[in-house]
C-alpha cells in the first residue's frame, strides 16, 4: 500500500509557493526495533525517513490517481516535520500499523526528509 501526502511550501528565498507531494511504501515499512526517544534536533540533521516511498513508487502512485504527465513532475528533497516516538516517525494511521514500541510514548514532532 502507498499513501500518498500533500501540503503547500511556503515561499523560500527565490522559490514561489508550490504543491509538494511525497508518499509512504507501506510494502517497505517494517517496524525496526527503535531505541530512545525521538529528538528534536536541527532539521540540517535531519534522518531520511524510513518507509518513504522512491520517486518512482510516488509517480506511479499519482498515475494511478489519473494525475496527467506525472513524468514531468519535479522530484526533489522536502524536510518534514512529524509526529515521532521511539526513534522513528510513526506510520500513516492509513497504513494500519501500529508498532508495539510506540504505543502508550508520547509523540514529538521530529524532522525526516523524504527524497
Amino acid at each position: 500500500m502507498v499513501v500518498v501526502h500533500g501540503a503547500w511550501l511556503l515561499p523560500f528565498r527565490r522559490d514561489g509557493a508550490r504543491f509538494m507531494l511525497w508518499a509512504e511504501n507501506g510494502d517497505g515499512y517494517r517496524a525496526a526495533a527503535r531505541r530512545g526517544r525521538a529528538r528534536i534536533v536541527d532539521p540540517a540533521r535531519s534522518r531520511p525517513h524510513p518507509f518513504a516511498a522512491s520517486g518512482d513508487v510516488l509517480r506511479g502512485a499519482v498515475t494511478a490517481l489519473g494525475l496527467r504527465n506525472a513524468d514531468a513532475v519535479d522530484a526533489g528533497m522536502v524536510l518534514l516535520r512529524l509526529p515521532s516516538a521511539g526513534g522513528g516517525p510513526l506510520p500513516s494511521p492509513t497504513m494500519g500499523e501500529t508498532d508495539p514500541v510506540q504505543q502508550g510514548e508520547p509523540a514529538v514532532l521530529a524532522p525526516w526528509r523524504a527524497e
